[in-house]
């Protein structure tokens, strides 16, 4: 899929839930959009790596989805979390 293969891409996913303690609204939007564009570099060298462009597409499209499902869910998770301590106050 990759020269580097699956395994890195799943390493995209620890500085996006590093962001989730970030007090910067913007940080989890931002690596969200950097993921993706890493993502849409790495179909350009797919082709040098034998496989078809179509599956390289489709595979980059659902890991795309995975990552911006899970984008969402950790941006509503940290603004809930800053509800709550703007509230208790911590």
């Amino acid at each position: 899929m990759t020269p580097l293969g699956m395994p890195v891409w799943l390493l995209y996913f620890i500085p996006l839930a590093l962001s989730y303690w970030s007090d910067k609204d913007y940080a989890i939007p931002a690596l969200c959009a950097v993921i993706l564009l890493f993502l849409a570099a790495g179909l350009v060298f797919s082709r040098e790596g034998g496989v078809h462009i179509s599956i390289a597409f489709i595979i980059r499209v659902a890991f795309g989805i995975v990552v911006i499902a899970v984008s969402s869910a950790l941006q509503m998770a940290q603004r809930r979390r800053m509800q709550e301590e703007i509230l208790h106050g911590s």
